[in-house]
């Protein structure tokens, strides 16, 4: 998105998806509007019989170009956009993973598997657009009444005015719980974060994460601890933008913390560090060793065990938390 808006300055680009993931990319940089593709008309890009709504020809016919991150093989998408008035349309499959691992079901070689940005980056790229131009590290903006927002909240969890204590955030959940690292040991870590240093605490959650937090609950109900549970993406990117520390596993919520700047270690196991982890001076990534890991989606799916993710000890991510928490302290006095 951003190097489409510093290849055309003066366009008007509109982002459609998931109405609350890509709500974080509407401002004057990234999108001038963004729109629902899971709404009743949008079924006609997938229909085979035309019929077009005149309503949903003039939107999308209004387009010069439209860039879709669809598989679509049958060019079924891409037939029905020209056949509303887009001249210039370019699907890609946003996958990685078909053309980059052999039978055994490993990366062949890591140093030709791309990086997530730079594999989405090539549709952008066939438009003739410089890429020594293009910055490659996720920044997210925020809105100066965002961060008033954020301020709000803080203040009313008291976070804010918490004699100097700083606000360190888990992310224990995930899009799928065979990324994440155990439960127990997140409990631990925040155990050991509130006996050692002077932190504010606060613990994540998703839509999905109602188990884990559970757990963390009766883990954690003797603690000081804040549980901030199902935060709009929006509101949740902003009041991440003033934490000092963010940890968590390969998850979205570990990309919008390191896209704001925010210092954060992130535990991998089955998932590729090399291919997945946020870029950024900032990001700090503990990875797996075990002889399996990484593994492709389609491993990772039928392993019941995350015996990847067991191999990485609560002292490993301590000491990585030691290091950032104690040169953070360094660098302020």
């Amino acid at each position: 998105m951003r190097a489409l808006r510093i290849a055309f300055p003066q366009a008007y680009i509109e982002v459609s998806g998931n109405i609350s993931t890509i709500a974080i990319g509407k401002n004057s940089l990234y999108a001038n509007s963004i729109a629902r593709f899971d709404s009743p008309e949008m079924a006609y890009l997938f229909r085979r019989d035309g019929g077009y709504p005149q309503s949903l020809v003039a939107h999308v016919g209004s387009f010069n170009l439209v860039i879709v991150y669809l598989n679509d093989d049958e060019h079924l998408l891409s037939a029905n956009l020209r056949g509303m008035g887009v001249d210039n349309v370019i699907t890609f499959d946003p996958r990685p993973f078909s053309r980059y691992h052999d039978e055994s079901c490993h990366y062949v070689n890591h140093a030709v598997t791309p990086h997530i940005i730079d594999h989405l980056l090539k549709p952008v790229l066939s438009l003739g657009i410089t890429e020594n131009c293009i910055d490659k590290i996720a920044k997210i903006y925020i809105s100066e009444e965002e961060k008033v927002g954020a301020g709000y909240f803080l203040d009313k969890i008291g976070a804010n005015n918490n004699r100097g204590a700083k606000l360190v955030v888990i992310h224990p959940g995930s899009g799928s719980r065979k990324k994440n690292w155990p439960l127990q040991r997140f409990i631990e870590t925040a155990k050991y974060l509130l006996n050692n240093y002077n932190v504010k605490l606060l613990i994540l959650s998703g839509p999905a994460d109602e188990e884990i937090m559970s757990v963390m609950r009766e883990g954690l109900k003797l603690e000081d601890v804040t549980f901030v549970e199902s935060m709009q993406l929006k509101s949740l990117t902003a009041v991440l933008e003033q934490v000092d520390l963010f940890i968590g596993n390969d998850g979205g919520i570990s990309h919008v913390a390191a896209a704001v700047g925010v210092p954060s270690l992130l535990i991998y196991g089955p998932t590729d560090p090399d291919i997945w982890a946020p870029r950024g001076s900032n990001v700090y990534i503990v990875r797996s060793r075990y002889k399996c890991a990484p593994c492709i989606p389609e491993t990772m799916g039928k392993c019941d065990d995350q015996i990847c993710l067991e191999w990485i000890e609560l002292d490993t991510v301590i000491s990585q938390i030691d290091g950032l928490l104690i040169s953070h302290n360094a660098e302020e006095n």
